[in-house]
């Protein structure tokens, strides 16, 4: 499970990266930008919940730092906008370009 949770992170900080050197470059960022903000959330909860079930009963416990990372998680998904939202700005590029990370 870790091994999963380590190949996401990786994909993420990749997206990450890539949605940064086209701001960089002064070309259009957004929908970059909505595939890493889909997919980073997605990823975090995924593996914050794979982290916690590693651990076993420590995982569970509320003091612990995969809890707090959790809630945190949950509160960015939110803020940062939901999937819905990143999706339409997806579903939107795909129909004005055809299937781009532009």
């Amino acid at each position: 499970m870790l091994a999963d949770v380590a190949t996401d992170l990786h994909a993420a900080r990749l997206m990450t990266y890539d949605a940064a050197a086209r701001l960089d470059a002064g070309e259009p960022a957004t929908v970059a930008a909505a595939h890493t903000k889909k997919f980073t959330t997605r990823a975090t909860m995924t593996g914050l919940t794979q982290c916690m079930q590693s651990m076993g009963a420590a995982g569970l416990r509320a003091e612990g730092p995969v809890a707090r990372h959790f809630a945190a998680a949950k509160v960015a998904q939110y803020l940062d906008g939901t999937t819905e939202v990143q999706n339409i700005v997806i579903a939107r590029s795909l129909r004005s370009r055809g299937p781009t990370f532009a």
